[in-house]
């Protein structure tokens, strides 16, 4: 689907709308004769064609012309005609983003054992606006309050980094705000909050973590790396341990390095070191 075609530089807003319109209508379409009349292995690749590569936002018009035109939920389409892992993911694929995320961390948080590497991919060096989509799409879904679940289904230094990035006030970038001033103030946080205090204080270590916009954070670690000789990474490791340190450690390097992270995951799924729903949910 020419997805890029109908977004060229000179295109109207009307033929943009045209062609969103008839692309949802043709992969909508693709998903409903897969299943209807493709056998396994096709009726796989054409579920994949119609939902992979496309972004979160033309999945979820995807999902809403099939529901329009067939009278059904895209969700319910592919419970009916997949299983396992496959199921899963294409369930993920076939919501909107919000609802995907918090299906996420319903599934980490509910049945045996609580998934911990499920949940700080979701909740990490997240916006104030993103977080109160995540809040609001949970309870409309289940009835529950997010951050009481959280609260009560984790423990330890773990709790208290998704706690505190739950809770962090992650403002836009202004370079008014996040001046250099405000770099080597946060720098020295950082290090009163974790190498430089006889046991770490998580909360106020996150919460500059957290509530740094990307900009900010990047020039922040280069120069608490610069002042102290080691980079905001390793010290980050020697202060937490544990689901913790991988949450601190994901929030970092998906601002200093997210190529490094990235392919780290992708090498890590491929040697087999976590189930393939576990790797799915830590790519963000």
């Amino acid at each position: 689907i020419p997805w890029v075609s109908i977004t060229r530089r000179n295109a109207t807003s009307k033929r943009v709308a045209t062609g969103w319109l008839e692309a949802g209508i043709e992969a909508s379409l693709v998903a409903k004769e897969a299943c209807e009349h493709g056998r396994a292995g096709t009726k796989e690749k054409q579920l994949n064609k119609a939902l992979g590569g496309k972004t979160a936002t033309e999945r979820g018009f995807i999902a809403k012309r099939y529901k329009e035109l067939h009278n059904q939920s895209l969700r319910d389409l592919v419970d009916e005609e997949t299983s396992g892992h496959y199921e899963f993911l294409l369930k993920l694929l076939a919501s909107p983003l919000p609802e995907a995320e918090a299906g996420i961390l319903r599934k980490a948080t509910k049945g045996l054992g609580t998934k911990e590497d499920l949940i700080h991919p979701v909740v990490v060096g997240r916006t104030n606006a993103e977080i109160n989509i995540l809040k609001k799409t949970y309870y409309e879904t289940y009835g529950e309050d997010l951050g009481s679940v959280l609260d009560s289904d984790l423990h330890g230094d773990f709790k208290k980094v998704i706690l505190a990035s739950l809770q962090a006030a992650l403002v836009p970038y202004d370079a008014n705000i996040h001046n250099t001033a405000k770099v080597e103030a946060d720098v020295e946080k950082l290090y009163k909050t974790g190498r430089g205090k006889m046991g770490t204080d998580e909360e106020g270590f996150v919460g500059v973590l957290a509530a740094s916009p990307p900009e900010h954070l990047r020039a922040v670690a280069a120069a608490y790396e610069k002042k102290y000789e080691e980079s905001l990474v390793k010290a980050a490791a020697h202060e937490f341990r544990g689901d913790s340190e991988k949450a601190v450690l994901f929030l970092i390097r998906m601002i200093t390095e997210p190529l490094d992270l990235l392919a780290e995951l992708f090498e890590e799924s491929d040697d087999g070191t976590f189930q393939s729903e576990d790797f799915l949910h830590r790519i963000p």
